[in-house]
């Protein structure tokens, strides 16, 4: 969730100060509402977090199951592994 919510920060900052016009919430939330308006942004808000929030309970859970404590080095073994699945590293 730390990681969500410093994204969601960094992306805002870089939106603001005009260093991109990539916006993922707003990718997110026209999903749900008209593009490029704040009623998009929110709803995009809400679902960059939901997906945080499940990935942080898979990670959780997928510890718990395999037996191992769920400290810092566990989440980066994960996401490196998530990481190499998708991308074939």
């Amino acid at each position: 969730m730390v990681a969500t919510v410093a994204f969601t920060l960094v992306s805002l900052m870089g939106r603001t100060m005009g260093m991109t016009r990539m916006d993922l919430l707003d990718l997110l939330g026209s999903m749900l509402a008209a593009p490029r308006t704040a009623a998009s942004r929110r709803p995009g808000v809400l679902l960059h977090h939901a997906n945080g929030a499940i990935l942080a309970i898979a990670w959780a859970y997928g510890t718990a199951l395999g037996g191992l404590r769920a400290n810092g080095w566990t989440a980066l073994a994960w996401g490196g592994m998530r990481r190499c699945g998708r991308w074939r590293c």
